[in-house]
């Protein structure tokens, strides 16, 4: 029998009062309290909730050890303040505590080699402070070369339902749910040739993918080096990254490869004279497109095919309906844990990213043969939960006995 009626004292535990609204609007409309980014985060306050209207804004790179929440209303973009910085850079100072949400953003980038959004962490330490991304598009609009769109490095980050162009995932635990992830085609720029893009580049991180399309940049047979699916550059001796692909996942290598360059795989080892071995671990259903005569998998890449226990979450809308969903293997045991802040940490070996000291156990169920079981909790219609954080994990105890747990997930009220 499914158990989910734990709501209401998850919200007695909320720490809604502290949170502030502070609304940001271009074009200075009733209510405003900053017409532009950079005022509005040089007077930022620890929980604040920033709501940026609709507009263009010029973005800024900032540091910050406070937690806030940027949510956008009518989709604003952000554009680069200055020709040599991403559109958005966020260095964190925080702790394991700190937790950076965004939602409803646009993000473009727009010369060689720029990145969109930026986010990454003041201390190469683990456990680190966490961002999360609800649907947002992360974009670079440069016509050049080196065309990249979010850089995740030392940080835990959930990313639901966002469109990204080329994405790099440094030191970080990352877990990407809904998503779209691809590398822009090949282009003739100043009269030369410039190269097909990955759709992600993985160093030394964990990386989920749950019901997410990743697809390589198209050579169009032009002459370039074309572009794997997924790129590994770990560079170590002691631990190799690995990936997790569950869900309606598939990948996709360089479609129209150059016959005179080695055909891309779909998953490739750029540094496989190392001796940790990145690991990619996919579930059967899991599709895989490589190029014409290409591979998969290049050399010196560890692979596991098996059931892998995923979790996805909704949107959360004041008066509605938010919805975690566990996937796993029929007749699994499932225990959903649910609160509304984030301590970096690990369980049963995967990052959990909800603070389980204030956390309570939101539901159990029993995966049916579906192998999904889905729990609705209803979001008070609450102007005061405007930009409330759920933070949620789940751990299964399989028919056999082993225990296993999901990537993490969340969902922000608006």
């Amino acid at each position: 029998m499914n158990a989910y009626r734990l709501l209401l004292p998850l919200l007695l535990l909320a720490p809604i009062a502290a949170q502030r609204t502070v609304i940001v609007d271009a074009a200075n409309g009733p209510g405003t309290n900053h017409t532009t980014l950079a005022s509005a985060f040089a007077a930022l306050q620890a929980d604040d909730v920033l709501v940026v209207r609709a507009g263009v804004y010029a973005g800024l790179a900032f540091s910050t050890a406070l937690p806030f929440v940027m949510m956008g209303e009518g989709n604003p973009i952000v554009q680069p303040g200055t020709a040599w910085q991403a559109a958005l850079q966020i260095t964190t100072y925080g702790s394991q505590y700190q937790r950076i949400a965004i939602k409803g953003m646009r993000f473009e980038s727009q010369t060689t080699g720029q990145w969109a959004l930026t986010v990454r962490s003041g201390y190469n330490t683990w456990p680190a402070p966490t961002v999360h991304l609800e649907d947002c598009e992360v974009l670079s609009m440069s016509p050049q070369s080196d065309r990249v769109g979010l850089l995740a490095e030392g940080v835990g980050l959930t990313a639901h339902r966002c469109n990204l162009n080329t994405t790099q995932v440094i030191g970080s635990l990352a877990s990407f749910v809904d998503c779209t992830i691809w590398g822009c085609d090949q282009v003739v720029y100043q009269f030369g040739n410039q190269r097909a893009m990955t759709a992600i580049d993985v160093l030394r991180s964990e990386v989920w993918f749950v019901n997410t399309t990743l697809t390589a940049g198209s050579s169009n047979g032009a002459y370039g080096e074309p572009a794997a699916c997924v790129g590994f550059s770990d560079g170590s001796f002691t631990a190799g990254s690995r990936v997790y692909a569950s869900g309606n996942c598939s990948f996709a290598a360089d479609p129209a490869p150059n016959a005179l360059w080695p055909v891309p795989s779909v998953f490739h080892n750029y540094l496989y004279y190392y001796a940790a071995w990145p690991t990619v671990e996919y579930e059967p259903g899991v599709v895989f497109v490589p190029s014409p005569l290409g591979p998969t998998f290049s050399q010196s890449i560890t692979q596991v095919t098996r059931t892998i226990p995923h979790l996805r979450a909704t949107a959360a809308p004041l008066g509605g309906v938010a919805t975690f969903t566990v996937h796993g293997a029929t007749g699994d045991f499932v225990a959903l844990l649910l609160g509304f802040s984030t301590y970096a940490q690990r369980m049963l070996g995967h990052a959990l990213l909800v603070d389980s000291a204030v956390a309570s156990t939101a539901g159990f169920a029993v995966l049916p043969a579906g192998q999904e079981v889905a729990f609705p909790f209803a979001v008070p219609n609450d102007a005061a939960m405007r930009g409330l954080g759920f933070e949620a994990s789940a751990a299964l105890l399989s028919t056999l006995g082993g225990i296993d747990a999901t990537n993490p997930a969340a969902a922000i009220v608006q």
